[in-house]
């Protein structure tokens, strides 16, 4: 029915017809790494590859500890969409990953502020993990838990306590974080 109430609208008058925003303005979101840890991984398989965050890998030699990550500045997993248990169950659908959510189908949750993928990152209670540093509730946290616990990645995934936070924390740890282009928060 969209499509046809669409063709119908340009038809009718197509100077004034909306463009769709893809057509004329080409954006991308997802996981970003900073130009510094980037440069520190010399050796394959390069950062921008999914082996490159495989335990074999051992991934997490080129990022920060999540120690070395204030928790003054992660928001508590109670403030994320660790607690939507809708979205939990999806999770565990999709991934067989039942200990990444706790009896009562909230998110499991490590050092009160981190969701640890299954593997040796979580086996490992977070020693052998890559940080991942997300804003908002989580902005596309479920996406990289379910590819986490699919691909095998080794992460560890929490949400800025606030957008300075997040942003300040993207910034200046060695970490992976959620952004988008074009922007110009981090050049």
């Amino acid at each position: 029915a969209h499509s046809d109430d669409w063709n119908s609208i340009t038809s009718l008058a197509a100077t004034f017809a909306p463009l769709r925003a893809s057509k004329i303005y080409r954006s991308y979101e997802g996981l970003y790494v900073s130009k510094g840890t980037w440069d520190l991984k010399t050796t394959p398989p390069a950062l921008n590859t999914k082996e490159a965050f495989l335990s074999s890998a051992n991934p997490h030699d080129y990022f920060d500890d999540l120690t070395d990550f204030s928790s003054t500045q992660l928001a508590a997993c109670s403030q994320t969409i660790l607690m939507d248990r809708t979205i939990m169950a999806t999770y565990v659908e999709i991934t067989n990953d039942t200990e990444g959510v706790d009896a009562s189908g909230d998110g499991t949750c490590h050092a009160s502020h981190w969701w640890l993928a299954p593997g040796s990152c979580r086996d490992s209670a977070g020693v052998q993990c890559v940080p991942v540093i997300t804003g908002g509730n989580g902005f596309m946290m479920p996406q990289f838990m379910q590819k986490s616990a699919i691909w095998e990645l080794q992460l560890a995934i929490a949400v800025g306590a606030t957008w300075s936070d997040y942003l300040d924390l993207a910034a200046n740890k060695m970490c992976l974080f959620y952004w988008w282009e074009p922007d110009i928060s981090f050049i």
